[in-house]
């Protein structure tokens, strides 16, 4: 860049300039020459301008300027002017040293006033202050300083905006190479020295940004550009360049770089689009969320076709344009098929004067959360319907276990040709119905206190093969197919027969017509892939598969998703209670399994049970005692029950065999008097749930007192004081209600 315009030199000049070519023709004139000649600005011949008998030798002098016989010529000849006489005007023509054209100065042969000339020149004076004006304000709006360093002398030139940049007044302070090299950071030194020395090297521009350091280490930011004119030989003779001061831009350049810094590490997947709603810019976490690799593979693609629903995408984006911005939950389509729910936030972003520019959206996975939340729910309400299943069935089996031992007696008080047994015995089926009832409440609620055995699910199935034909009838086929090699697995007996019959009613009801019922069992590995895909909380590995299929009428999607609820039944009003199923779910979990269902409707359905093996060291089912005439003896018990018709018909059963009976309602009582008994204590029979100290406590601080004293519990619902989630603790004797006379009696002979 040039220290100043020299366009008012040219313009004002009372010289007769005038740029031609090669071939003299006239390519910029002044104002003194076209107001000598007349003319209008435009490309004429300069021979025009000549005397017809000069013509010939004025070329020939410029020729030599051509040929490069003189690198400037001087002549005088005669000029037509506008009045269309001929003037003597001195001419003075030099070559353009790089382009193809000649500069051409002439002067009228006359004498000129001083006061004329002072007069041009005080006005050349005052435009040229003019323009010095305007370049020194242009320079300083726009930051930027023009400075010329002579390589020959090593000569330094600052404009004022340099010296703004610099901080230094140029009333005190000369411009130099040295202050200029103190000035750079000292990181930044070698740089700026390495790009001068090659521009140099090289004959390129010398172009850097580079960094000024201020006390108490405020920096600035600087761009640099020059260029550097050479003699013939090829010497640098003036460095000519420009500063700017780009600090404000700098910084906010640094500030976006941290920006897009945060915005590419988010964990969040970050997307831009253009207003049409073809993407733009995605982040990495974008990628990672759909499954991508490169974003060449997404840029450029409409928004909406990244969602399972593009109908639902594109009216967020008609949102987005007609409200600024959308907030919600959409469903996204990964690459390997999978769905995930994504939660979004998205908004238009507009330029510095508000036009909208284009859509920017956060994306957050939010499938597992969902997940977790809607396990933290189902959990929640499973409690709170299991501690409502477990205060009913508290009081309901105390309510059964004396209906039952009142039935029992009035039984035995009749001959057996007796009309009344037959009626009183369908109470008593009614009773153990109700009893059932209970057991499934506390099933599905994984409430239900169960005692885990290692057993063969193929002899569990075998057992029941005889009762499952009887229940499905003569127009369904029952087919097993039973891995022999099959594992063992540690489950609750009587709820593993519960699970079987369950599963196949449930098939017979749904093959009205008839069809087949396919019982089988094998091993499967449920790897991590499966495990994660399914979301479900088990550990990889084998497991011991029960499956249930029938060819029945199928079920829905809308059926499927409700299938384990409780109370939710597809059957007609008085045939399902809608808690087989739930009781099914319930047990498996309670047992460390899981449960799939796999229907479309008119396509059948299969039950999958998957349940982890046993332990090869742990013991085997024991097999039923046979029952035996109901037993007597004389020993002391201690009876606590805080249910007074439960306790008064223990206390008559047990007295009626010849035990010695002290019955208490709560533990307190039994404590301070057996605390002052000094006979002997053989037995303790107590309920679980107690008020004020449970079966447990009352236990524990009894045998503290008689070290010797046996323990059998009883209850409807244990709540964990005797079990481990259900699962009754080991060397715990237990008898859960309702019980019958005989269940009693035996359990307490077998203690004593």
């Amino acid at each position: 860049m040039q220290l100043f315009d020299l366009n008012p030199f040219f313009e004002f000049s009372s010289d007769l300039l005038c740029i031609t070519d090669t071939t003299g023709t006239i390519l910029h004139t002044n104002r003194a020459l076209r107001e000598f000649a007349g003319w209008a600005e435009g490309a004429t011949p300069f021979s025009m301008l000549l005397h017809p008998d000069e013509q010939k030798w004025v070329e020939q002098e410029l020729a030599r300027l051509t040929n490069s016989e003189a690198p400037e010529v001087a002549f005088s000849c005669l000029c037509r002017s506008h009045t269309g006489n001929y003037e003597r005007v001195a001419w003075r023509a030099m070559r353009h040293p790089r382009e193809a054209a000649y500069y051409l100065s002439g002067r009228e042969e006359q004498t000129t006033t001083l006061t004329a000339l002072q007069n041009q020149l005080a006005h050349v004076a005052q435009e040229l202050q003019i323009s010095q004006t305007r370049l020194e304000n242009a320079q300083r709006l726009a930051s930027v300083g023009s400075w010329e360093l002579d390589m020959i002398t090593h000569d330094l030139w600052w404009s004022a905006e340099i010296y703004r940049v610099f901080e230094v007044n140029p009333n005190e302070t000369n411009a130099s190479l040295q202050l200029f090299r103190t000035m750079v950071h000292p990181d930044d030194r070698a740089a700026v020295s390495a790009a001068f020395s090659a521009a140099i090297a090289n004959r390129t521009p010398y172009t850097i940004t580079h960094r000024l350091l201020f006390p108490a280490g405020r920096v600035k930011y600087v761009s640099e550009q020059a260029f550097i004119a050479y003699d013939s030989t090829g010497t640098a003779l003036k460095a000519i360049g420009t500063m700017q001061d780009i600090t404000a831009w700098q910084e906010a350049e640094n500030d976006l770089r941290r920006k897009d810094a945060a915005v590419a590490a988010s964990l969040n997947g970050i997307a831009m689009t253009d207003l049409d709603g073809l993407l733009t810019y995605v982040n990495q976490s974008f990628l990672d969320l759909w499954g991508y690799d490169q974003t060449d593979q997404v840029l450029g693609r409409p928004a909406i076709s990244f969602w399972d629903s593009a109908e639902h995408a594109a009216e967020v984006i008609r949102s987005i344009r007609e409200d600024s911005k959308w907030m919600g939950e959409l469903l996204a389509r990964r690459t390997d098929g999978q769905q995930r729910a994504i939660q979004v936030s998205a908004s238009l972003f507009h330029d510095a004067l508000g036009s909208p520019l284009g859509m920017v959206a956060s994306f957050q996975d939010i499938t597992e959360a969902k997940r977790i939340q809607a396990q933290f729910l189902q959990a929640q309400k499973m409690e709170s319907i299991g501690r409502l299943a477990g205060g009913v069935a508290h009081d309901f089996n105390n309510l059964l276990t004396v209906m039952k031992g009142y039935l029992d007696l009035a039984m035995l008080s009749l001959n057996l040709d007796d009309p009344l047994v037959h009626d009183l015995s369908q109470v008593s089926k009614a009773i153990d119905s109700a009893a059932g009832l209970t057991q499934q409440l506390l099933a599905f609620s994984r409430r239900q206190l169960i005692m885990p055995q290692v057993i063969s699910l193929n002899a569990v199935i075998v057992r029941v093969q005889r009762m499952l034909l009887r229940l499905l009838g003569e127009d369904i086929e029952l087919q097993t197919i039973l891995d022999p090699e099959l594992a063992s697995v540690r489950f609750d007996p009587g709820q593993c027969e519960q699970i079987i019959i369950n599963l196949a009613v449930n098939a017979r009801d749904a093959m009205p017509y008839g069809g087949k019922l396919t019982i089988e069992t094998t091993h499967v590995e449920l790897d991590e892939a499966y495990i994660r895909q399914h979301n479900e909380e088990i550990r990889p590995g084998n497991y011991v598969l029960l499956a249930v299929s029938d060819n029945g009428v199928g079920m829905s999607k809308e059926v499927l998703a409700n299938l384990f609820e409780p109370f939710f039944t597809t059957k007609d009003q008085g045939k399902g209670t809608g808690l087989g199923l739930a009781m099914v779910y319930g047990a498996v979990s309670q047992n460390g399994g899981r449960i799939e269902v796999y229907s479309e409707p008119n396509a059948g359905t299969t039950v999958k049970l998957y349940l982890p093996p046993a332990e090869m060291s742990e013991s085997t089912i024991e097999q039923p005692k046979a029952a035996t005439t109901l037993p007597r003896g004389n020993q002391t018990i201690v009876l606590v029950e805080d249910d007074e018709m439960v306790r008064t018909l223990a206390t008559r059963l047990l007295i009626a065999q010849g035990y010695r009976v002290f019955a208490f309602r709560d533990g307190p009582a039994a404590l301070r008097i057996v605390g002052a008994m000094n006979d002997p204590i053989d037995l303790l029979i107590t309920d679980v749930i107690l008020p004020g100290m449970n079966g447990r406590i009352l236990a524990e601080e009894l045998q503290a007192l008689r070290p010797s004293i046996r323990v059998l519990f009883t209850s409807g619902y244990t709540s964990n004081v005797i079990a481990h989630h259900g699962i009754l603790e080991e060397d715990i004797e237990f008898l859960p209600k309702p019980y019958s006379i005989d269940q009693l009696l035996q359990r307490v002979g077998e203690l004593l």
